[in-house]
């Protein structure tokens, strides 16, 4: 295994525990270390506290409480500016937001297999797109 994916931190941020256990388990499996919170608010207050320590998100568009998907990676991106954010699209959407990739939530290990390929460089946030399309 990768030993750069095994220190890379994903926040997951799902509302629904069965599919974020999931989602968790294939990212973990994938060798990433998934940080998990059920809602916006919690997960604002990781990347707010700990702004260095979480290097990707991946997160539902529309979330219970006041902070949704999009606030989230507005709010990741004062931290890594550049780096995209995978949000699931499954809920309105708001206005393309540049570096946030919305795509319907594949199979988990689809996810994990992106966002392999996202941080390896194998793939672009264009070709995630197609990807998570297809």
């Amino acid at each position: 295994m990768n030993q750069t994916l095994e220190r890379t931190r994903v926040l997951l941020v799902e509302a629904d525990a069965e599919r974020r256990a999931l989602l968790a388990g294939a990212l973990e499996q994938a060798g990433f270390a998934a940080a998990t919170a059920e809602a916006g608010e919690r997960a604002l207050m990781i990347l707010r506290q700990w702004p260095r320590c979480v290097e990707w998100l991946v997160a539902g568009s529309g979330l219970p409480g006041l902070v949704d998907g999009w606030m989230l990676a507005e709010e990741f991106h004062q931290t890594h500016p550049g780096r995209p954010v995978l949000l699931s699209s499954d809920e309105v959407q708001r206005p393309s937001q540049p570096h946030a990739i919305a795509v319907d939530f594949a199979s988990p290990a689809d996810v994990a297999g992106t966002l392999r390929s996202l941080v390896s460089g194998m793939a672009s946030p264009a070709q995630a797109i197609t990807a998570w399309a297809a």
